[in-house]
């Protein structure tokens, strides 16, 4: 909250940086992750259990959350049910304000489930998180994991072998440098300081990682990976070298397919590239298909991180290039606002609040035509808006097929004044010999056409979910009359 607090000055020209049209590159074939296969590779959908029980719950509680996706979400596309950190540890009771975490490793080093998954010891072997993956795959649905970067210290100090290597993981890790080391010298991560960094020029590097996708992905059939401690964002960076590593992650994933023959979807976290676009550069063009969050974690209000964010991505020309997907993070709660943002700038939707979702919530996850937004959209830019005073409302644009898609954001700055107008010719370049229907996305309702724009009201946004329809509103411009599909 304090580092949004600190760039709320600079939002309005961020934002007023938004380049014109930038295409997302979901309609070109690409090699790589998630955009091997040809065709609109669209952003992925799912549930994640991070904001409910930070991962720790078990595995009873995880079955049931992913029968509510796939019986309310599924048949919307919410198709990924991802266990975020937690389920390769058990945290004990709190003592003296602390608790204390066990972490379960193979013989190589490697996360395994924790006692929470009483299937992955039913055969009296190691543990493994197959029978869970199989029992989710049955539902209808893909499975993701979280990891976190480099090795445990615990691997480390015993010495474990390096699959498929002479090394020890010991060997591979970041060695003390001669001198007074300098903070953080093991590229450790910083709020989870037992995982250490792994020196990516080793040799032994390489296998290390390519043996954690090997049993993600061909051993247990894992479908999504979100790999953690990636610093994307220069306030935690550790240089070059936790990039090196997502390299050599990448490259492990790469190689690997899930139990469809698809390539596995990799995700990095956190996020906020704007003090380090080189990094978001070589992401963009190196990690092809990759998701990448682009602020630390989101827990609701206006999202002003990755408004800023996004000015600077669509403004440097790498918003989406070959196939990558900027991530505005989980959605612990829902509301009209973070559904139009989250569905123009076609990022990867993840609702994080517990299920089964209340009726109104599920009208917004489920809006067809949000979503079909969210599919398609291409070209983001930012639309020049007539409001009063300047700079109180953001209004951001994507091409969606033969149509437009407008988000509206009143950015709270006043409550004197909560309308707007777009000019049409501002969103795109209609055809001019057609006279375009605007519709409200989540109402149905049209909107009427004056002096070549419209007008809207959106009011201030009501914070803790009051008020879902407060904040933002979502419009879809058609040439066609059946673009808009009404709910």
């Amino acid at each position: 909250a304090n580092l949004v607090q600190r760039r709320m000055p600079q939002l309005q020209g961020a934002v007023m940086r938004l380049a014109a049209v930038v295409a997302l590159s979901n309609t070109a074939a690409v090699d790589g992750m998630a955009g091997t296969s040809k065709g609109t590779v669209s952003p992925p959908r799912g549930f994640n259990n991070y904001c409910t029980h930070q991962g720790l719950a078990d595995e009873q509680w995880q079955l049931g959350q992913a029968t509510h996706l796939a019986a309310q979400l599924l048949a919307s596309g919410y198709d990924t049910f991802v266990l975020d950190g937690g389920w390769s540890a058990s945290v004990g009771p709190e003592i003296n304000g602390s608790r204390n975490s066990t972490q379960y490793l193979d013989g190589f080093g490697r996360p395994v489930p924790s006692i929470a998954y009483p299937s992955a010891r039913a055969n009296g072997n190691v543990p493994t998180l197959k029978p869970f993956v199989d029992r989710v795959h049955a539902l209808g649905l893909k499975v993701g994991v979280w990891h976190i970067r480099g090795a445990h210290a615990n691997a480390v100090k015993q010495r474990l072998p390096v699959k498929g290597t002479n090394y020890t993981v010991d060997q591979i890790v970041r060695q003390k440098p001669d001198g007074p080391p300098p903070p953080h010298w093991q590229q450790e991560c910083l709020w989870d300081t037992e995982w250490v960094g792994v020196n990516a020029s080793h040799p032994g590097a390489g296998p290390y990682y390519t043996s954690i996708a090997e049993l993600f992905v061909g051993e247990w059939g894992v479908d999504f990976v979100k790999f953690d401690c990636s610093y994307i964002d220069a306030p935690m960076l550790h240089g070059r070298a936790s990039m090196e590593e997502i390299d050599l992650f990448y490259a492990a994933m790469a190689s690997q397919r899930t139990h469809t023959g698809a390539p596995p979807v990799l995700s990095l976290s956190p996020g906020g590239v704007r003090e380090d676009q080189t990094r978001a550069d070589h992401i963009a063009t190196a990690l092809p298909g990759t998701l990448y969050r682009i602020w630390p974690d989101y827990w609701g209000g206006m999202p002003l991180g990755q408004l800023d964010e996004t000015a600077a991505l669509v403004g440097r020309g790498i918003y989406g290039a070959n196939g990558t997907r900027p991530d505005w993070d989980l959605l612990a709660s829902i509301d009209q606002l973070k559904m139009s943002l989250w569905s123009v700038t076609a990022s990867p939707i993840f609702y994080s609040a517990t299920l089964p979702a209340p009726t109104d919530r599920l009208s917004l996850l489920t809006n067809p035509t949000a979503l079909r937004i969210n599919a398609e959209a291409t070209g983001l830019r930012q639309v020049a808006l007539q409001s009063c005073p300047t700079g109180s409302f953001v209004a951001l644009a994507s091409v969606v097929g033969a149509d437009f898609a407008v988000a509206v954001v009143n950015l709270g700055n006043t409550t004197s004044c909560n309308s707007t107008f777009v000019t049409l010719s501002a969103v795109g370049a209609l055809p001019s010999s057609v006279t375009p229907r605007i519709a409200d996305v989540f109402s149905g309702v049209d909107i009427p056409i004056r002096n070549g724009g419209f007008d809207m009201e959106v009011a201030p946004y009501a914070p803790n979910n009051a008020v879902l329809t407060t904040g933002g509103r979502l419009f879809l411009i058609t040439v066609h009359a059946d673009s808009v599909q009404h709910t």
